[in-house]
């Protein structure tokens, strides 16, 4: 059966998002595959959405509706919502996790990789919401956190937050060293004040409640400018983007392009994974990745999917 069609509507990636109570639902026309609302929930967490019951479904709806304007994305009563859709059906979500699946394809979509997914998220939201630097981290426990790296969180208002690792108190100390009722053994502090004594503010120190995350993972000498160690960074970072590129598998075979008479739409077929140049490309005229037919499809002119094509 195509699973791209629905009771005779139109092609689609839809799928619908609910709770355990199945009172009302999110329609998404788009962008319904599993890595897809992964990333959503997953950047749902970070920003402080609402994690269960309506309130979950309308932040899910303002941040998708961000991402994607112009497409589809509706809540509606459940027993109104297009649950058996050929596509990928419901997503259960509590706590914004994925608790079940009714209707699912046989194999789920997982072409998108997370971080990228959840950056373009984020591109896209309203300034006071962006989160980017934070994305880019890596999630560290407390505990093995050193002076010297840089870690990013977000505060208690939504900010982010980016610091050097200025010092640590060792675990063995046999002194108080609680600070305002934070036992500070084992933890590193920051300098977000620029005063004398940063390790004497409870604010700066690093605890598991603010799920940090690293930017640079390897300690440095603390008596590094920080602004140079950021450009460091960056500059490492751009090598292995290009040595990315640079190892991309090759093409084999020209890509196939051909015409769906019956939706008006054309679909691309690759031998191989199309480099990233190409995908972001393809993407970038709204074509999306169809894994039941394993081809990306969409509505573009002929002429612009064969110069995306040329990238």
């Amino acid at each position: 059966m195509d699973r791209n069609r629905m009771k005779g509507n139109t092609m689609g990636n839809r799928a619908v998002i609910t709770t355990p109570e199945k009172k009302f639902g999110l329609y998404l026309h788009w962008q319904g595959g599993r890595d897809s609302i992964e990333a959503f929930l997953e950047y749902a967490k970070l920003i402080g959405a609402e994690s269960s019951g309506l309130e979950m479904l309308v932040d899910l709806h303002r941040i998708i509706a961000n991402f994607q304007p112009g497409t589809t994305v509706q809540i509606y009563p459940y027993d109104k919502c297009d649950t058996n859709n050929y596509d990928n059906g419901v997503y259960i979500v509590d706590n914004l996790e994925i608790v079940g699946r009714e209707f699912a394809p046989a194999r789920e979509q997982m072409e998108y990789d997370r971080q990228e997914m959840m950056l373009a998220i984020d591109e896209r939201q309203p300034k006071e919401w962006q989160i980017g630097v934070y994305i880019q981290g890596k999630p560290i426990a407390a505990k093995d956190i050193r002076p010297g790296m840089i870690v990013t969180w977000i505060d208690w208002a939504g900010n982010v937050e980016v610091q050097k690792v200025v010092g640590r108190i060792s675990p063995n100390k046999a002194n108080d060293y609680t600070r305002n009722g934070i036992d500070t053994r084992g933890l590193c502090y920051v300098n977000r004040w620029g005063s004398e004594n940063p390790a004497e503010n409870c604010n700066n120190y690093i605890r598991d409640s603010m799920q940090p995350r690293v930017l640079d993972e390897m300690p440095v000498d603390e008596t590094a400018d920080i602004e140079k160690m950021r450009a460091e960074l960056e500059t490492v970072k751009e090598a292995y983007n290009a040595l990315l590129t640079a190892t991309e598998q090759p093409k084999e075979k020209t890509p196939e392009i051909k015409h769906n008479d019956e939706f008006d739409s054309y679909e691309v077929y690759f031998e191989v994974r199309p480099p990233k140049a190409i995908r972001d490309a393809l993407k970038a005229l709204h074509m999306r990745w169809n894994p039941q037919k394993m081809c990306w499809y969409g509505y573009a002119e002929l002429a612009d999917i064969q110069k995306a094509l040329e990238q």
